[in-house]
């Protein structure tokens, strides 16, 4: 039998592996400091250096969801913040590529390529990781941008069937159609004759888009795009713009359940922002495509739904 002070160092030599590991900087995370051992809420309060004014509230995921996470809003002279504290699986590797967020900064920093659509990313200002009962976190801000997402709108409008909450939400669409194109394509390089556009790549591949990462601000007809960092088997590929089209679209239209004249007129909003914001592209000629394109799209997807519906 081993020895009690030998079993005391092996313990002692497994915890400092196990820490080792927790402090371990991870594949697909961007090059951030380390806080050490901490508190969520200390880790939040060292990623502003002591310097914050009120925390207004944090949201916790269920622990058994794999993407569960804490949400908070923080207040800083002035500037209000969205931070997210994401949890680390060092066991397997991570499902996102958060370095594309920061190497997507460093590519735009003197250039808004959304700028002349009304359109802005937001991009993560600080990040840090952190370990808390031996595991490791990784925890961003993002400045807090005014209005409220897709989603929120078209809740709004399909709880009061009010025409002014309809009218807001489809300059959102009209504006994230526009938003939408400039992503897909450089406007300044238009179609070359007999060229099948959409299976072009994606001009730039923002992955986690969905109807509570677009943000409206009607104020100032802007449209902010948060929350991308992509899959790591889509990191640095060439997406086809059909492959990320349908997905765009459902985020416009995706709140609207059972009203099909609103389905309609939002479509309409989505595809003729997409068309009229990339005239060298002959926008009547596009505007022809999306619908034939997002014709398909439904028909597939009522038949698939028919499938399934034949199965049970």
């Amino acid at each position: 039998m081993l020895r009690y002070g030998v079993v005391i160092k092996l313990f002692i030599l497994l915890l400092l592996m196990m820490l080792k590991t927790a402090n371990a900087a991870p594949m697909g995370y961007p090059d951030v400091p380390h806080f050490g051992y901490q508190t969520h809420y200390q880790a939040v309060w060292n990623l502003f250096d002591g310097q914050i004014d009120e925390i207004l509230w944090q949201e916790t995921g269920e622990p058994e969801d794999a993407k569960s996470k804490e949400v908070f809003i923080v207040r800083q002279t002035g500037q209000n913040w969205f931070v997210k504290i994401v949890p680390l699986d060092l066991n397997n590797p991570p499902l996102f590529h958060f370095e594309y967020e920061w190497e997507l900064k460093a590519q735009l920093a003197d250039n808004n390529p959304l700028a002349e659509v009304g359109g802005e990313i937001t991009f993560a200002d600080r990040a840090a990781f952190f370990t808390n009962k031996m595991q490791q976190y990784y925890v961003v801000r993002y400045p807090l941008v005014p209005g409220r997402t897709i989603r929120a709108l078209a809740d709004q409008y399909m709880l009061t069937k009010d025409p002014m909450d309809f009218a807001i939400l489809t300059a959102a669409v009209h504006r994230y159609g526009q938003v939408t194109a400039h992503l897909h394509f450089d406007p300044n390089d238009p179609p070359k004759e007999g060229e099948d556009i959409l299976e072009r790549p994606v001009r730039f591949y923002l992955e986690d888009r969905n109807s509570t990462n677009e943000i409206y601000d009607p104020a100032t007809d802007t449209l902010y795009l948060i929350d991308y960092p992509p899959l790591h088997s889509h990191h640095n590929m060439s997406i086809p713009v059909e492959n990320y089209l349908a997905r765009s679209y459902v985020v416009a239209v995706g709140g609207i359940d059972n009203d099909g004249d609103s389905l309609k007129l939002l479509t309409l909003a989505f595809t003729s922002g997409y068309a009229l914001a990339l005239p060298q592209y002959y926008s009547l000629d596009l505007l022809e495509i999306l619908l034939e394109y997002l014709e398909n799209f439904a028909e597939s997807v009522i038949k698939k739904q028919e499938q399934l519906n034949n199965q049970h």
